[in-house]
C-alpha cells in the first residue's frame, strides 16, 4: 500500500508478531485488517523463498495468526 510508509508497515507487523491483535491495530492505524492479513502472508512468503521454512518458529507464528484470519 503506497501510502503507508515502510516504517509504519514494520512497526504494524511487529505489533502483530508481539501479540497484539490484527484489528486493534487495523482500527488504530485507519486501516483494513485485509491489509495487514496480506503484508502477513508477504512476509511468511518472503521467509520461505528466503529458504526459512517449517523449521523456522517466526514463521510458524505467521502461519498461526493467518490461519484464524479465514
Amino acid at each position: 500500500m503506497a501510502g503507508i510508509s515502510k516504517d509504519i508497515k514494520a512497526e504494524i507487523i511487529a505489533k502483530v508478531k508481539a501479540g497484539q491483535k490484527v484489528a486493534d491495530l487495523a482500527k488504530a492505524y485507519g486501516i483494513s485488517t485485509k491489509t495487514i492479513y496480506n503484508w502477513l502472508r508477504g512476509q511468511v512468503k518472503e521467509q520461505v523463498s528466503m529458504g526459512n521454512t517449517n523449521g523456522n518458529e517466526e514463521t510458524n507464528n505467521l502461519r498461526q495468526i493467518l490461519e484464524f484470519s479465514h
